[in-house]
């Protein structure tokens, strides 16, 4: 674990203060959580391996950052913007056709951050949003972002010696499958309207330079009213006659001092009000999560008991069209039953019962050219019939 250690709230967004360079400022994203092991996963099952995200790492580089706009301002998102899948020469490809590229990667690492208290073991992104362009998203981003209202998802893509599939170690599974071989094609910022797969996808920005700037102006202030206090002292020694005019002004002063130490306090008061808002905002997201868990597993069971119900009643199709027939007609397509009996939904009873009448026609085939073959045998001469001897030798008479 690395020994420093950046620490962040998750839903402490913040854009940076510099001034934009060329039409673009920074930002500061966690793309994922790398696991200790595939046994952790995030919400879509995947666990990510450290060893196959530095392979993947330099991809990020150049990646687009990108967002579902949702009204013509664009000062508002929603989610990825995928409108459908492709084939191409190299296997098949997401199409995001309702989403803007609003930024690019500049670089990835892996860190150790600490988020809501915890520490995890990250991939971190810095990049760049495309501020001439899409002012309206950043005024709506410094806003939003405090606020909770913005998370990030990753995208993924297979590498096109692999017909653009991912390779997973071990094998693609629902839970803990590990991307191998793959890289970063971009990353997409999301409303909070979203369920994120991975909640430690965060927009971070540590803000040093705020940190940094508030510091520098708050020394400023010191030097210029100490200098101030000093010349007023001065002042006073060298003309005790304005005495009481000097004195009034630093009470004016001490008063003016009071007011804004007044007004931090209020800000203090305020933030802790938000802060308690936020928690309490949270706390009922989190509640309205576990709540569609549980819906989707209900579903998952009222399916699951509906395909047992539908598989009963074309068994039983299937036995109310047998009913005709015997046993020994049944045997005809046995093998087809039995196929029927394990998976009735896609088996067909007419290709059944078609090889049972295709069967029995064989039979009585079979039977008529018998019969016919039995009936020219008997109208016609046996020519090895038993031979009747009519010249054997009389014994009784011989000579001898």
């Amino acid at each position: 674990m690395n020994e420093k250690i950046e620490r962040f709230n998750s839903r402490f967004y913040e854009i940076s203060s510099k001034k934009s360079k060329g039409g673009k400022r920074e930002i500061l994203l966690v793309l994922h959580e790398i696991m200790p092991d595939s046994t952790v996963y995030q919400d879509n099952g995947i666990s990510w391996k450290e060893e196959y995200v530095l392979q993947a790492i330099d991809s990020l580089k150049g990646a687009p950052l990108a967002v579902e706009f949702i009204n013509d301002k664009k000062d508002a998102i929603w989610g990825h913007g995928m409108t459908d899948e492709v084939n191409t020469d190299d296997g098949k490809m997401p199409i995001f056709e309702n989403s803007e590229v609003v930024g690019s990667f500049i670089e990835g690492y892996i860190s150790d951050v600490e988020i809501d208290g915890v520490v995890k073991h990250v991939l971190m992104g810095r990049a760049y949003i495309y501020e001439q362009r899409y002012k309206n998203f950043v005024d709506w981003l410094v806003i939003n972002i405090p606020l909770g209202n913005v998370m990030g998802s990753v995208e993924i893509n297979g590498l096109p010696e692999n017909k653009n599939v991912i390779v997973y170690e071990d094998g693609y599974k629902e839970t803990g499958r590990v991307p191998m071989v793959y890289c970063y094609s971009g990353h997409a910022l999301l409303s909070n309207c979203v369920k994120p797969a991975d909640k430690s996808a965060v927009v971070l920005e540590i803000n040093e330079d705020i940190k940094n700037q508030n510091k520098e102006e708050n020394l400023m202030d010191e030097k210029i009213l100490a200098q101030f206090v000093d010349s007023v002292k001065s002042t006073i020694v060298e003309i005790n006659s304005k005495n009481s005019e000097f004195e009034a002004k630093v009470a004016e002063l001490n008063s003016v001092i009071e007011a804004k130490n007044s007004q931090v306090t209020e800000l203090n008061a305020s933030v802790e009000q938000l802060t308690t808002a936020l928690e309490a905002v949270k706390k009922e997201k989190q509640e309205l999560w576990d709540k569609e868990d549980v819906l989707y597993k209900e579903m998952d069971v009222l399916k699951e008991e509906i395909a047992k119900a539908k598989a009963k009643e074309r068994v039983g199709e299937l036995n109310s069209a047998l009913a005709a027939f015997s046993d020994e007609e049944k045997s005809y397509a046995k093998d087809e039953i039995d196929a029927f009996n394990a998976d009735p939904m896609t088996s067909e009873i007419n290709s059944i019962v078609t090889k049972i009448y295709s069967e029995i026609g064989k039979k009585e085939k079979e039977k008529s050219v018998s019969s016919e073959q039995n009936s020219a045998n008997s109208n016609g001469v046996d020519i090895f019939a038993e031979v009747y001897e009519d010249n054997k030798a009389d014994t009784d008479n011989s000579i001898f």
